[in-house]
Parts: structure tokens; sequence; C-alpha cells
């Protein structure tokens, strides 16, 4: 068994709502995906775990590999499985990698919500200016303006030590990255420039890690959202 997989409530509201035996055997085959949606379970084994008859998951399997123009995701005309290539049974998941990234984007919201950082930042953004150098309808007064550049963050080409690198936003880009490991690499590095923005810098050091494959990955770590659905 392929061990937790996410159900969206989506399944139920879609072409196979209320459809038998569609409905109950696609609930069945996401729960048997492996990573990378794999299915390669035979529908004899599918029939005597579900208590489906074989004849049913086999003519449900048979459609979920032709087009369906009912289907809200066009990708593959609505196709939801296609055989394995050379193998006289196993199908793999369509629009797996959607629901993969649906998961971690459903979890990385609920972690900035549980933490706190959404509501900072909401407050933030409604935050009312309470001097003219905020509301900049009065033009600061030079000593005003003396104030704002000697508080303001100085430019540096090495990362601040009060910098906390957002490793939320790096495991939703590189699932098995070593965050620890690449956030050391991040704050030995001396960049070429100098900057302020130093959570713009991690995120485009995070992308960059991403498309090139050239950062540190765990060892023994697991995704536990490698077989959402």
């Amino acid at each position: 068994m392929a061990g937790y997989t996410p159900i969206f409530d989506s399944v139920f509201q879609g072409s196979l709502c209320g459809k038998y035996p569609d409905l109950p055997v696609w609930l069945v085959l996401l729960a048997l995906q492996q990573r990378g949606g794999i299915i390669d379970a035979h529908p004899s084994y599918i029939a005597t775990i579900s208590g489906i008859p074989q004849e049913h998951i086999e003519t449900a399997i048979a459609r979920f590999c032709e087009p369906d123009p009912s289907s809200r995701t066009p990708d593959h005309d609505g196709r939801r499985l296609e055989p394995l290539p050379g193998a006289g049974f196993g199908w793999r998941v369509l629009n797996h990698e959607k629901y993969r990234a649906k998961a971690r984007k459903q979890d990385y919201d609920r972690d900035r919500t549980d933490s706190g950082k959404d509501a900072a930042r909401k407050a933030e953004s409604r935050r009312v200016p309470t001097g003219p150098d905020e509301s900049r309808q009065v033009p600061p007064s030079e000593a005003e303006s003396k104030t704002l550049r000697e508080g303001a963050k100085r430019p540096s080409r090495t990362v601040p030590p009060e910098f906390q690198p957002d490793t939320a936003f790096a495991l939703i880009e590189v699932p098995d990255m070593d965050v620890a490991r690449e956030i050391e690499k991040f704050r030995d590095c001396k960049f070429k420039q100098a900057h302020t923005e130093w959570d713009r810098v991690w995120r485009r050091w995070v992308r960059t890690c991403r498309d090139s494959g050239n950062y540190a990955k765990r060892a023994n770590g697991k995704d536990p959202y490698a077989n959402a659905v």
C-alpha cells in the first residue's frame, strides 16, 4: 500500500458524481497509487481488497483510459489513467502532479496560518501610517530624513545573521532539498552585489537550485506529499 493520499472533495463533484462503479473504483485506485502516480496492482487484487466485482473494476479502468469530455481537467482529453508500457497490467494517474502540487500548496498555506505569519502579513498591509514620513503626504524634514537614512537597512554582500530563510517555501519548490545544509551554503556565500531584501535573494537562490538541480539533497527524508492526488 502507498500510505497517506489526500482526497479532495472535487472528486465527488465532478463527472464521476453518482457513478457506480467508477467513483468507488477511482477512490480505491487513488489509495493504491505509489510514487509518481503508479498503480501496480492486478484487477483481481483490487477486487479482493475492495469487495467490488473484478468485472466492474476492469470496465471502470477501461473508461478511465478513454477521453472524458465532461472532465474539468482538459489535459490528456480528460483521461484519468494510461496503461504502463510493456506490462500486462498497471497504470499511471495522469493528473497526479497537479493534485500533488495542490496538496503542497494547502499545507504551505496552513503552515503560514498556524504559525501566524499570514496574520502578521495581513496586519502589516492594513497598518495605518502614523507619521508624515510614512503617509508621504508631507515631505520629511532634514532631521527626519537623516534619521531615516541612518535607520535604513544597509546593503550587504553577505547574509545578515538575523535573517531567517523561509524553509517552507524551499520545501514547496524543492521537496528533496536538505534545507538546513542549503541554508549553511547560503549564509557562507559572498554575493557579487550588495542586497537588502534578503527574502527575495533566498527565493531566487531556491529557484536556481530547483532549475539547475545543484543543491544539497536529503539522505533519508521523505516527502509526505509524494503520493498526493
